[in-house]
């Protein structure tokens, strides 16, 4: 586990899982490949991506056993590993980072099933902050941890890169963060907020812009409380707006698409 500071221009790799073991006889089928390891594995401090980090694959599923002619099923193969594990610290990427791919299925009858890939970034149970700069590029989930405060923070202008889709594939974030001077779209959909509710910090209602795909503009200013800056909905969840604003501050307007732009 990484725990001081760490940045990367290159590209860091983890390591591929292990070969799951053959079935010695027809009846035994071929055991589970081994999962992949992660790119890198931050526990507390640092790390600062500028380059590639790829979680390694997960290992080949173990052939099926032999009765004469006949062959047991192959095993699975193993769960690609996340390209970072980010379990306390901060991590800012303004790089790659991509899951590792599934193993592939044990030769067999039936053929073992390829494994999942992994996520591109796996929060575990510390609180953790990921730091997103123009241009990163996220292959994979971003899959934070609901049962903590795990924080996103948007930096910079918007420029090319993944676009942030909370609850799709960044899921369970429980603070999103606009640093000063941001200026972002962010997509929200159905799950958007955690069970304990989003909090939005940093929010500038005239640089940054939060897209709520799956409701029109009448239903999100019904759901909208403007004294407490807070958009509840079934859906969604609860997405609250922390901050200084003034008057009616926020716009609701048609996003194209059957949504509303906040």
């Amino acid at each position: 586990m990484l725990s001081g500071t760490l940045t990367n221009s290159g590209q860091v790799s983890g390591g591929t899982g292990g070969t799951g073991g053959a079935g010695y006889t027809y009846s035994v089928s071929g055991s589970l490949g081994g999962a992949g390891g992660a790119g890198v594995d931050l526990s507390s401090g640092s790390a600062t991506n500028n380059g590639s980090i790829i979680g390694g694959s997960g290992g080949t599923g173990g052939a099926g056993g032999y009765y004469g002619s006949y062959q047991s099923g192959g095993g699975g193969g193993g769960t690609g590993g996340a390209g970072v594990y980010l379990n306390g610290g901060t991590l800012t990427t303004s790089g790659t980072i991509s899951g590792g791919a599934g193993g592939a299925g044990g030769e067999g009858s039936p053929q073992g099933s390829i494994g999942a890939a992994g996520d591109a970034v796996q929060f575990g149970t510390a609180a953790s902050t990921l730091v997103v700069k123009p241009g990163a590029i996220f292959n994979g989930q971003v899959a934070a941890n609901a049962s903590v405060n795990d924080t996103l923070k948007l930096s910079g202008s918007q420029d090319g890169g993944t676009p942030i889709t909370l609850g799709s594939q960044f899921t369970n974030i429980s603070t999103l963060a606009f640093a000063s001077g941001a200026a972002w779209t962010v997509e929200a959909g159905t799950g958007a907020a955690p069970s304990g509710g989003l909090a939005i910090t940093g929010f500038s209602t005239t640089s940054d812009t939060l897209d709520v795909i799956n409701l029109t503009p009448s239903q999100v200013q019904a759901d909208f409380t403007s004294s407490s800056h807070t958009l509840t909905t079934s859906s969604d969840g609860t997405l609250h707006f922390t901050g200084s604003f003034s008057g009616d501050a926020f716009l609701f307007s048609n996003d194209g698409r059957s949504g509303t732009e906040l």
